[in-house]
């Protein structure tokens, strides 16, 4: 009966073990199917969603928006009610008797319209002007998100650049593992002496700093992809490789620099926010010179009185309240007209003040655009190098692990030295760290020409 317990008891022990185990496979399970692979895409998307900047620049473009609706507002006439009630205490005349008394009390009401006519066509021009700033405000928007939508694209490629130097670092650390135990199964059985395995061991100790490193730098180009997203659930987040950073990459179009400077300057949201703002201050020229024109106005409005003394028996007895309100209103209706003959040049002096913020936006304009074609010219320049120096680096590092392969197996057959075989290893190390940085650098060239192209970026 003891033993029939004991068994039973056993069994139920492993059965929850075994029950405990499946359901902490399961919860990794899920943890792993929860752990979502960020695109460069939602990268780019998440970034413009929670950047203060952009939000910054989307504020600007609504506030455009409503002060473009303010000047359309402008045209429509003005309407104003207003109302009074006076107690006089004194010697207060009552118009009405041509008596004199010391409590009266007066009710008046009135209600006026005023329409501008014509004002130089100064409205119609601050209209025209606050169109274009609406437009301004949409470009520099765009200009915000293109400079974000830029520095998200670099730190994407720069973690992807950290994350596959630890992949050839890992690799190297693991062929330099085999070595070493190779070494120390040859210095057992005599073929190599003691130095040689130092040495092995010496490349592997540096290999593995290497990957310490290159892990280092993948965590702080998380770190800096984390806060241009403005992301902050969990302390990383993993990344899908674009098919064209895995593996070989693009081939250099055949660009000239003035065929993409005329691509960018055709809708590049800078230039094209610089070109609105000159002809902002082109129209404020025109709404300054509208002072010099004279001005007309309508106006219409409709008024009435009441009053009454506070002792009435001492008085002639009055009409009521509401049929003197009746009797008493009044409509009027003119034209106004003003013609400026002399304002002290003050005019003068906002044309003036006009011109000038209008030539300095033209400057402004000619500047953007200089600066744009210098940026194309570099960024060209700067893709074709990049191309070369990825070609450079690839033929290198395709003949080195020749070689390293080779080394390999003359290390297997003893038939060259350990320092010969480091040699050969570092070099290949070296080459690969090259290769990866010029694939990055390459890939980011080509995506900054497409930002200045205009160009869907392929993300």
């Amino acid at each position: 009966m003891m033993r029939t317990f004991q068994f039973l008891y056993s069994a139920l022990v492993v059965m929850l073990w075994l029950f405990a185990g499946s359901e902490e496979g399961m919860a990794q399970q899920d943890s792993m199917a929860a752990v979502r692979q960020w695109t460069m895409a939602e990268c780019v998307a998440q970034a413009k969603e929670h950047s203060l900047d952009a939000a910054e620049a989307e504020l600007t473009y609504w506030s455009a928006k409503a002060q473009l609706n303010s000047a359309w507002w402008a045209l429509s006439p003005t309407f104003s009610a207003g109302a009074s009630y006076d107690l006089n205490f004194g010697r207060a005349i009552d118009y009405g008797s041509n008596t004199v008394s010391n409590d009266l009390q007066s009710l008046n009401l009135n209600v006026s319209a005023n329409l501008s006519l014509f004002e130089g066509l100064a409205r119609i021009h601050e209209i025209k002007r606050s169109q274009l700033g609406l437009q301004a405000a949409e470009a520099q928007q765009l200009a915000a998100e293109q400079m974000l939508t830029l520095r998200v694209v670099q730190a994407f490629l720069d973690l992807l650049y950290q994350q596959d130097l630890i992949s050839a670092r890992r690799y190297q650390v693991e062929a330099l593992e085999k070595q070493v135990q190779l070494a120390k199964t040859r210095q057992a059985a005599g073929q190599v002496t003691m130095g040689d395995v130092l040495d092995m061991q010496s490349q592997l100790t540096t290999e593995q700093q290497a990957l310490l490193e290159a892990q280092n730098g993948a965590r702080a180009a998380n770190v800096v992809l984390m806060q241009l997203m403005n992301y902050h659930e969990g302390d990383s987040i993993q990344i899908v490789a674009p098919y064209s950073v895995d593996g070989d990459v693009p081939l250099l179009p055949a660009y000239t620099t003035d065929g993409l400077f005329e691509e960018a300057a055709r809708d590049y949201p800078t230039l094209r926010a610089a070109r609105l703002s000159y002809q902002q201050a082109e129209r404020g020229v025109r709404i300054a010179q509208s002072g010099y024109m004279p001005s007309l106005s309508l106006n219409a409005g409709y008024g009435t009185g009441a009053r009454k003394f506070l002792q009435e028996s001492q008085h002639m007895p009055s009409d009521s309240y509401s049929d003197q309100l009746k009797n008493n209103s009044s409509v009027y209706v003119g034209l106004s007209l003003r013609i400026p003959i002399f304002d002290g040049l003050a005019t003068h002096g906002r044309v003036q003040q006009a011109r000038i913020s209008a030539m300095k936006s033209d400057v402004a304009t000619q500047r953007a655009s200089q600066e744009l074609y210098n940026l194309v010219q570099r960024s060209w320049n700067d893709a074709q190098s990049a191309y070369k120096q990825y070609q450079s680096a690839k033929s290198n590092v395709e003949a080195l692990r020749l070689a390293a392969q080779w080394a390999e197996k003359k290390r297997e057959l003893g038939a060259i030295s350990s320092y010969e075989y480091t040699q050969t290893r570092s070099k290949l190390s070296v080459a690969e760290t090259t290769l990866l940085q010029s694939r990055f650098v390459y890939m980011l060239k080509l995506l900054v020409l497409d930002i200045y192209r205009g160009a869907p970026i392929e993300l």
